[in-house]
């Protein structure tokens, strides 16, 4: 479609821009997809290959969807309640898709709850903002009290029973913080210190310095986007015989000696049929497989299957999620619970190889 007919039906709401197009063969309501992106936020980088990826599942279009993707700028807020409001005015389910904007929508969890509003792909929501959000979340997605407890039991397991831990210097990143000392002290580590990071990285080569001028031995990373390969080839650079752990929503894939947890299989398995397809797909649009791409393919897979049950058995969308029972290469997902336990660490090998 032409970017002036598109203009003529995109509606500018604040801060916040929905471009509501005619429903295609919608089963009772049409579904408005709002795809939640924040392009200056310190997981654009994540959001982004996320976003590629499940465009790679949605195809050119949905029957009973709108245009994808609908993008919703959140960074500001403001105008995500007007974009919602838009399309309930409009006789369709509103569904927010994507992780941009955690703090935004936790705060409107009860208007989300009473309208019966959806949030598919929670990739950077804090364990309380998905709490908030219990009956509404839906994805593939561990949540991050799993994750930690997968690295703090490979810590007790190792005999790393002092660590430093990195984490961005806002709220969700100081919520990380208390979780993370929580379970670690539960499972007998000591955390020598922890540092807040400034959103932009502006700040973290000197934090690592700092971190290793009191010795610590072991990183961890709670760090978005290419920040944890910042933080580890500082460490290297500097000669320290350091220990480096990064949490999912880093993007590398390839620096050497690099722990990372991941939460959805491997995009590389040679054996999954999905991973194949993915891969295929990838190598068709010209963009390169990744952890983060998986992942927004897989949830817009879970997605789609919810849509095509909606109009099947003339059901809400919300209804059809919370009824999905579905595995996804090798990820059992119950649609009845926010409870995802996919988690696995990953060592990273030059070039491109990994160990589990």
């Amino acid at each position: 479609m032409a970017t002036s007919t598109i203009s003529r039906r995109c509606a500018l709401v604040g801060l916040a821009a929905a471009c509501v197009l005619p429903v295609v063969a919608a089963p009772v309501r049409g579904i408005v997809l709002l795809q939640l992106v924040d392009p200056n936020g310190p997981s654009a980088e994540f959001e982004a290959q996320h976003a590629a990826g499940a465009s790679l599942a949605f195809g050119k279009s949905m029957p009973g969807v709108t245009s994808l993707p609908l993008t919703i700028k959140v960074a500001a807020g403001g105008g995500l309640e007007a974009a919602i409001a838009q399309a309930q005015k409009g006789n369709q389910d509103p569904c927010l898709f994507g992780g941009a904007g955690a703090a935004v929508v936790a705060a409107l969890a009860p208007k989300l709850s009473a309208a019966g509003v959806p949030v598919v792909g929670p990739i950077t929501y804090s364990d309380g903002q998905r709490d908030a959000l219990t009956g509404l979340i839906f994805g593939i997605r561990a949540r991050l009290g799993r994750e930690f407890r997968a690295v703090a039991s490979h810590l007790e397991l190792v005999g790393q029973k002092q660590f430093a831990l990195l984490h961005l210097a806002n709220a969700e990143g100081e919520q990380a913080r208390a979780q993370f000392e929580a379970i670690a002290k539960q499972a007998g580590l000591v955390l020598i210190k922890a540092a807040g990071v400034a959103t932009d990285g502006s700040n973290l080569v000197g934090i690592v310095d700092q971190l290793l001028g009191v010795g610590a031995k072991v990183l961890l990373l709670h760090l978005p986007g290419s920040m944890p390969t910042t933080a580890y080839e500082t460490a290297q650079a500097a000669g320290a015989a350091v220990s480096c752990y990064a949490t999912s929503l880093t993007v590398d894939e390839g620096s050497p000696n690099l722990v990372i947890s991941r939460v959805v299989p491997s995009p590389a398995n040679l054996r999954s049929e999905v991973a194949q397809e993915y891969r295929k797909l990838c190598q068709g649009a010209g963009i390169q497989a990744s952890y983060a791409g998986y992942e927004g393919f897989l949830t817009a897979r879970l997605l789609k299957a919810a849509v095509e049950q909606a109009g099947a058995q003339q059901i809400t969308l919300l209804q059809a999620l919370r009824q999905q029972r579905v595995r996804l290469a090798s990820l059992n997902i119950d649609g009845s619970m926010d409870d995802p336990k996919y988690v696995e660490l990953v060592l990273t090998r030059a070039p491109g190889g990994y160990l589990r």
